[in-house]
């Protein structure tokens, strides 16, 4: 699958803008910058990389996502989650 984000928010939460995120059986395939927008294309308000395998879950700030989804390890097996913005909160939701 292809979703494009805002924010992208790496292992190390260091926040980059306006990216591309590819996923194959779950797992980070590719990365790159948005260029234009692709037929099949998601669009999320954020997106979280983590080695994580964490459930959807719903949570008041994009800070306590970041927290649930903080890396310990280096495994190169990286998972990305959308992030949506609803008004309570934020809708993390993991993409395959």
């Amino acid at each position: 699958m292809i979703y494009a984000t805002h924010k992208l928010y790496d292992r190390d939460h260091q926040m980059t803008t306006f990216r591309v995120v590819e996923t194959e059986d779950g797992l980070v395939s590719k990365i790159y910058n948005f260029e234009c927008e692709k037929h099949s294309m998601l669009w999320y308000d954020a997106i979280v990389l983590s080695t994580k395998n964490r459930k959807n879950c719903f949570f008041e700030t994009l800070d306590k996502v970041i927290e649930y989804l903080e890396c310990n390890d280096d495994s190169r097996e990286l998972r990305a989650y959308g992030v949506t913005y609803d008004t309570d909160g934020c809708i993390l939701t993991l993409l395959k």
